[in-house]
């Protein structure tokens, strides 16, 4: 699994779920998950990479967050 589709929650506690849930999945347990304040209007935006796909990123010196669109958002809290 390299990235996930986002996953729009209404509630930070809705997006702490999200990532619990990931998380407890097999492929979720590999991954890097990033809580971000929703660039569309009121809520969070839950994305996940690869932590290694994350980390040959940055080592080939590409900024990934700038391939998963969200370079320009906000920031919340991270998370993995």
């Amino acid at each position: 699994m390299g990235t996930s589709s986002s996953f729009h929650c209404d509630t930070y506690n809705e997006a702490v779920e999200e990532v619990r849930s990931r998380k407890s999945s097999p492929d979720g347990q590999n991954m890097l998950h990033r809580i971000l304040v929703s660039p569309y209007g009121n809520g969070y935006i839950v994305r996940s990479i690869d932590a290694e796909l994350y980390c040959e990123s940055i080592a080939n010196g590409q900024n990934p967050d700038a391939w998963l669109g969200t370079s320009a958002w906000s920031k919340g809290a991270a998370t993995r």
